[in-house]
Order: C-alpha cells, then structure tokens, then sequence
C-alpha cells in the first residue's frame, strides 16, 4: 500500500512546489527606509534618512541623486514643490545587500511649508547610469515636517472637586509647533456649556491672562495651572466645561491650527447620583432567593443612604412596571455612612415572593427615598437594576445560566429539575438535550418553540449533558452537569 501512495503523495508535493514558486529577488533593492525632521525655522527645515540596500546584489549609490519635494499632501505627483536635492557623496560607491547609508540635508523651498507641510524624498538614476533593481516603489519616501508655526493644543483637563455650583480644575496647554509658543500674550477662558459644542449660548465660567511670567514654549513643551470656576448659571443643567485660548488683544500668535485651542471636559453631576450595581443571585432554594447588590455613587455631593430605602420586585421582564410582584425590601439604616463620589455600599437580602420565579423569573431592585426626606439626584433611572434570576455557574446545584449568546438563553434547576430555554428575539428555535454520548435524553427533550421553552427533566442522573439551540440567526451549545 505505501508502495502505491508514494508516487501519489511526490507528486502533489510537484505541484503545490510549482503551484507557489518563491519570488526571491537577484538584483539590487534600493529602499528609503527612513525620514526625521531634525529641525524647523521659519521656512527651512533639516531632516536625516536612511537608505538601505534590500536586494541581494551589490547597489551603486553613486549612479544615484536624491530630490526633495515639499506637497500639501502625502502624495507624490505633479503638484509637489521642490526642496533641494543632491547626487551622493563619491566614497560611497557600493552598498552589499542589507547595508545602510545614513545622510542629513537641509530644505528651504520657495513655497511655505505651513501650506506644504509634507516632505516628498525621492531616489532616482543620475543620467547616462543605470542600475538593475527588483523594485523602484520604495525608492520614495513621504514624512510630515510638521507647523513650522506655534500650534497651542488644551489637552488634559481634569475636574478636581464640585461643590454646590463650584468646581476646581486643573488643564495642560502643549505646543505642538516648531516655532516658540509666547504663552504671555495669550489667556483662557472658561465657560460651562449644556453640550460639549462651543457657541453663543454658552455662559462664561471665569478665566485669566497667564501672566508675563508664564513661559515661552519649545516644540512639544507644556505648561499645567488650575482654576476654580463658580458660573451664574447651575452646573446640573450646564455640565459641561469648555476651556479655550486665546491671544490677548494687541498681539500676535501665528499658529498653524487654532481648532484645538478649544477643549471640552463633562464636569460631572454637582449633585448625588446612586447607581445599583453588581447585583449577585447567590443562592436559589425553591421559590426563595438570596442576592448580593451594590450602590454607588457617581455624584459629588455626599449620598444619603440612611434617607432611602430599597424594594425588590420580581417580574416576567427585566422593565420595571405594574405587573411585577413584590419580594420584599428595606430602609439601608441609620448607621449607613453617606457616601462620598465613587465610593460604594453592598448588602444582601433574601426574598420569598408569593408567585413563582420560573414564571417571574427576572430579579428588579430599586432604590427610593423615604417619605418625608429629600435626596436631589442629578438621574433616578440609575435607581433601577434587572438581573436573571440564575446562577451563573458550571457544576449545577441550583438555578444556573449555562449559557448565553446573542438573544438565546438556557438555565438548568436542579430544585425542580426542569430546563429554561429563551429566545429574545421570538424566532422560532429548534432544541435537542442530549447526553455528552450524543444519545438524547428522552423523546420529549428535542423539538422548537418561540419565546421561551420549560422542559421537565425529572430524575435526571449526575452527569455531563449538552443543550442545543438555534434559530437559524445564531445558535447556542453548552456543557451543564448535574450533580445530585
């Protein structure tokens, strides 16, 4: 047998050879690998590049001149401007395959290089030379030069603390030109913005000169400082903070982009905001429930926790609504502590509702205030949380997700022993429940539904099984054991 599949086998080995044939260039490859911009004044700039030999014969660099361009955009054509060029030095006569020469030049074009800001360098044959190479793409190379101009750019703004309707913050200012950057004859001004757009309807926050002392910036210096603002019109409504730059009247600041003189920063909620979080189903017995939450709260103001209260519901849905059944709920106590921004509170509570959480099977907790107190909340709908009510675990001792993907859905009780499939999207969807063997379970346990499927699996032995689901969109297939 292996006698006859021998011939077979070299064979196909010839053709997938000669099927894709190595390309492996035999001539000289000249390549400009790289351009730095070194220096920029004014109009002139200096930069160095690399040429390197990439082919696998020898490269005279002698038969060559290089020519810069200046374009105004990254493209090598007829429009570009040029910038000087030179043939190479005569003690550079060969380069062996990948053997590099490094060179430095000069630019003053006569066009101005905030107009065209990119440097075009081209490699090309002195007249009357040749020279053979496998590929000419890569004898140019393009490089943005950059502002030969000052070029301010607000970045880093960051909110310090709100209180009431005031609020610190500090900002960074960095110049993104070549040329000095006299932060002296400029000043920002602050405004507060129900939008993150700058316009007519914004309301000034304060602002100020940098002062005579403030320094003058190099090319990618910076320069920090921060401010506290106190608007007349309410940071709830007017939450956005925009900072911008400008230069002081009776001076000049030449920049090549005046667009990011301009940042925007959301200052946040100046009043409370609570947030249910990390809900947590810990355990499942029978109809009865035990689940772990969290609170947090995203406001600057202080969060009374000891002024609300919380209630949980169940429901058929994760929406809050007049259909769902109590299950139970609380005051969070006069020892809880008011919670700073960001800080978190976490409890547990176990809920017995009077339906059944195979039907009622979503957990919604929601967060109140008291009758008789008032919390201000910059947002309420965050006081609202739905969670599955399942386990998300693998080896099975109670209700568990088992698996999820997309819109389809399937949750294993092992207290009634039954097995919850749903579809979100009311596709018809085909199920097959089977032993990890292949063989099915039962006759009852492969078939379709639409919406949502309870499948009765009584006396179920411990073991591995899988769950199939698909509605032709997407498709679901997941491991669950049993146990006991």
């Amino acid at each position: 047998m292996r006698k006859k599949l021998f011939p077979l086998v070299l064979t196909f080995m010839l053709v997938m050879f000669h099927a894709k044939p190595q390309a492996i260039c035999t001539l000289a490859d000249l390549e400009v690998s790289t351009i730095n911009i070194t220096n920029v004044s004014g109009n002139s700039f200096t930069f160095t590049y690399q040429i390197k030999n990439v082919g696998t014969a020898t490269l005279y660099l002698d038969r060559f001149y290089f020519q810069a361009y200046v374009s105004q955009n990254a493209v090598y054509d007829a429009t570009d401007q040029p910038a000087g060029g030179s043939i190479f030095s005569t003690s550079v006569l060969a380069l062996a395959p990948g053997q590099t020469y490094t060179g430095t030049w000069t630019s003053n074009p006569f066009v101005s290089i905030t107009t065209y800001p990119y440097l075009v360098y081209t490699v090309q044959l002195r007249s009357g030379y040749s020279q053979a190479e496998c590929s000419t793409t890569n004898n140019i190379l393009v490089k943005y030069i950059g502002c030969n101009l000052s070029d301010l750019d607000v970045t880093n703004i960051t909110i310090n603390s709100v209180s009431g309707n005031s609020f610190n913050f500090t900002y960074t200012v960095k110049n993104l030109g070549w040329a000095p950057l006299p932060l002296s004859k400029m000043y920002f001004q602050a405004w507060v913005s129900t939008d993150a757009v700058l316009d007519a309807s914004d309301v000034p926050a304060g602002g100020s000169i940098f002062g005579t002392a403030a320094p003058t910036l190099a090319k990618d210096g910076t320069y920090s400082g921060s401010w506290t603002s106190n608007p007349a019109a309410s940071i709830t409504t007017y939450k956005y903070l925009i900072l911008e730059v400008k230069v002081i009247s009776g001076n000049t600041v030449p920049e090549c982009n005046t667009a990011n003189n301009v940042e925007v920063k959301y200052i946040g909620c100046n009043l409370s905001d609570l947030d249910v979080t990390n809900i947590t189903i810990n355990s499942i017995t029978g109809n009865s429930f035990n689940f772990t939450y969290t609170v947090t709260n995203l406001g600057w103001a202080p969060l009374p926790l000891s002024k609300m209260y919380f209630q949980a519901w169940v429901s058929t849905d994760a929406v809050l609504d007049a259909s769902d059944k109590p299950a139970g709920g609380r005051i969070f106590g006069t020892t809880v502590p008011d919670l700073a921004k960001g800080a978190t509170y976490s409890g547990s509570w176990t809920s017995n509702p009077t339906v059944s959480i195979a039907t009622y099977k979503y957990l919604i907790m929601e967060v109140k205030v008291i009758s008789g107190n008032t919390v201000a909340e910059c947002n309420t709908a965050n006081n609202v949380q739905a969670k599955l009510i399942a386990l998300p675990l693998l080896v099975l001792n109670g209700a568990s997700e088992i698996g999820k993907t997309a819109n389809l859905r399937a949750v294993y009780n092992a207290q009634d022993q039954s097995l919850s499939l749903d579809n979100d999207t009311e596709q018809e969807t085909a199920y097959k429940v089977y032993k990890l063997d292949g063989q099915l379970v039962g006759e009852l346990h492969a078939g379709s539904f639409i919406g949502n499927k309870n499948i009765a699996l009584p006396n179920l032995a411990p073991g591995l099984y899988i769950v199939n689901m698909s509605d032709g969109k997407a498709s679901l297939a997941e491991k669950f054991v049993v146990t006991q």
